[in-house]
C-alpha cells in the first residue's frame, strides 16, 4: 500500500455546531438542534491537527484507482468529549475511477478506514452551555485534492 498525501482543504464557513435544545429529549437517532452554542467543542490540539489527523486517515490503497474529492464528515461530541454517530458520506459525483474499478467499492474503503481513525480518536474538548457540558453535532465538509 502507497501513502499518497492529500492536502485537506478546510471549509470553515461550512463548519457548524449545535447544542443540545434543553427541552428536547435524545433519542438513539439523533440529538436535536439548537442554533446557538457559548463554546463549541474543540479537538485538543487545535483545528489544523484534527485536518492533519483526518488527512492520516485519507489514505486509498494504490492498488484502487479511484480519487475523492470531495467529503462530508458528521458526528456528535458528547458532554464527555467522545464522539458519537460518526457518519462520512461522499457523493458519487465526488469519485472518479479508470481501469474498470467500482466507485462502491472504493468509497467503502475510504468510509472504512476514517471511522476506523475517528472512533480511535482523542476525546474533545465539550461544548459548554452556561456552564454545562453539551452534547453537540459537528459537521465539516472538506474538499481533497491531490
Amino acid at each position: 500500500m502507497r501513502i499518497l498525501l492529500f492536502l485537506l482543504i478546510f471549509i470553515f464557513a461550512g463548519i457548524t455546531g449545535f447544542a443540545q435544545d434543553s427541552n428536547s429529549k435524545k433519542t438513539n437517532d439523533s440529538i436535536p438542534w439548537s442554533y446557538q452554542v457559548d463554546t463549541p467543542p474543540q479537538f485538543p490540539e487545535g483545528e489544523s491537527a484534527f485536518i492533519f489527523y483526518i488527512g492520516r486517515y485519507s489514505i486509498i490503497p494504490d492498488t484502487i484507482k479511484c480519487r475523492i474529492s470531495k467529503i462530508y464528515l458528521t458526528f456528535i461530541v458528547n458532554e464527555k468529549g467522545k464522539l458519537k454517530n460518526i457518519e462520512v458520506k461522499i457523493p458519487d459525483s465526488r469519485v472518479t475511477c479508470t481501469d474498470g474499478y467500482s466507485s462502491a467499492i472504493a468509497k467503502k474503503a475510504f468510509i472504512d478506514k476514517l471511522l476506523s481513525g475517528l472512533k480511535r480518536s482523542s476525546d474533545w474538548i465539550p461544548a459548554k452551555q452556561g456552564n454545562k457540558n453539551v452534547a453537540v453535532r459537528m459537521s465539516f465538509p472538506i474538499n481533497i485534492e491531490l
